[in-house]
C-alpha cells in the first residue's frame, strides 16, 4: 500500500472553502445513519452530495464514508463527526478539489 504524504493532503476545510468560493449558490447535503451491528458496535454511515447550484436534481458528485465508534482514538468519542467529514472530503474530491489520487481522510491514513 502507498502512503499518502501528509504535507500534500488538502485539508477537508480547504476543500469546504474552496467549493463554497467556486460555487457560491451550491449546496452540500449529508445523511448520516447510526446502524447497531450484530456484534453490538455502532457503525456510522454517511453519503454526501454536492450540487453546484440551488436548481440541481442530481448531485455532481457523492461520496460515502463508515466508521465504527471504538475503532480508533478519535472514533472513540467522534465517529459521527469524522464519518461525515471523511464523506464530504470523498464527495469534493470525486468534484475535483483534491490533488489526484488524494482520496482518503487524514484520519484514515493517520490509522494507517
Amino acid at each position: 500500500m502507498s502512503y499518502l504524504n501528509l504535507k500534500e493532503y488538502e485539508p477537508v476545510e480547504n476543500r469546504i472553502r474552496a467549493f463554497w468560493q467556486k460555487y457560491p449558490e451550491g449546496r452540500l447535503i449529508t445523511d448520516l445513519q447510526r446502524v447497531e451491528r450484530a456484534d453490538g458496535r455502532v457503525e456510522w454511515i454517511c453519503k454526501s452530495q454536492a450540487f453546484t447550484n440551488q436548481t440541481d436534481d442530481r448531485p455532481q458528485a457523492t461520496g460515502y464514508a463508515t466508521e465504527i465508534e471504538g475503532s480508533s482514538f478519535i472514533n472513540r468519542s467522534n465517529a459521527s463527526e469524522n464519518c461525515e467529514t471523511s464523506s464530504i472530503g470523498r464527495c469534493l474530491a470525486n468534484l475535483g478539489f483534491a490533488t489526484k489520487g488524494k482520496r482518503p481522510s487524514r484520519e484514515e491514513m493517520q490509522k494507517a
